[in-house]
């Protein structure tokens, strides 16, 4: 009877105690599950640290301390992961509605939203994310200067969200439009493969076929998978 009698009092002493962890002790865990690719696990903790009702008393010391927001952001990324995309869109909604636009992963956050949209079919709303990101880009270059603004932003990233939203234009055939934001994805990385097969796309689908065929030679030979399909359509007749 004692040992049934302590046997209890442990199991409830385990659920009491795994009840009081914190937010950041969840976090931690997920974040662990979420680096080896176990999205079950990630999840069941991300879940636990939103539901937890208070931050480690360490938290505000942190150099990046975690916030409500970074919690929506990592469960939403990992719900994309796992190809649940209109779950993931909720949780990418209350992660930005909730942050701070000076948060180091904001620009991030908006992204990634936007790819998730592209991903639904919501091509107009994913281009008004892509446009925040890149007015946000103008702003700082037209504050800080070209050179600082580059020391601040990763250039292969900025023309990463030009890119998206030309592609996004595609999808719309917005195809001028997708052309000059090739061309500034370019500017910032010359080795984008994308931005030549986006590039590719416009031309081929506003007649110059010969340039747009060019655009998916470099493309490939910069070492982009999706364009073989698509040369062996337009290119080879």
């Amino acid at each position: 009877m004692k040992k049934i009698i302590f046997v209890l009092a442990l199991c409830y002493s385990l659920i009491a105690n795994s009840q009081n962890q914190t937010k950041n002790y969840y976090f931690d865990l997920g974040e662990e599950f979420l680096s080896k690719r176990d999205y079950v696990n990630a999840l069941n903790n991300f879940d636990l640290a939103i539901k937890s009702k208070s931050f480690s008393k360490e938290n505000q010391n942190l150099n990046y301390p975690l916030t409500n927001s970074k919690l929506y952001y990592f469960k939403g990324f990992t719900l994309f992961k796992t190809n649940r995309y209109a779950e993931a869109l909720e949780y990418y909604n209350l992660s930005i509605s909730s942050m701070n636009t000076k948060e180091y992963y904001w620009n991030q956050a908006l992204q990634e939203r936007a790819l998730l949209k592209c991903q639904l079919n919501h091509f107009d709303s994913a281009i008004e994310d892509l446009n925040t990101i890149i007015n946000n880009y103008n702003d700082s270059k037209a504050n800080y200067g070209l050179q600082i603004f580059l020391k601040l932003n990763k250039p292969a990233e900025i023309s990463r969200a030009y890119c998206l939203r030309a592609f996004a234009k595609i999808k719309i055939n917005q195809f001028k439009a997708a052309y000059e934001d090739v061309d500034l994805a370019l500017s910032y990385n010359h080795e984008n493969s994308e931005a030549y097969l986006y590039g590719g796309l416009c031309m081929l689908n506003t007649g110059e076929k010969d340039k747009g065929c060019l655009k998916l030679i470099i493309a490939e030979s910069l070492g982009n998978q999706e364009v073989n399909p698509i040369f062996e359509k337009y290119c080879t007749n």
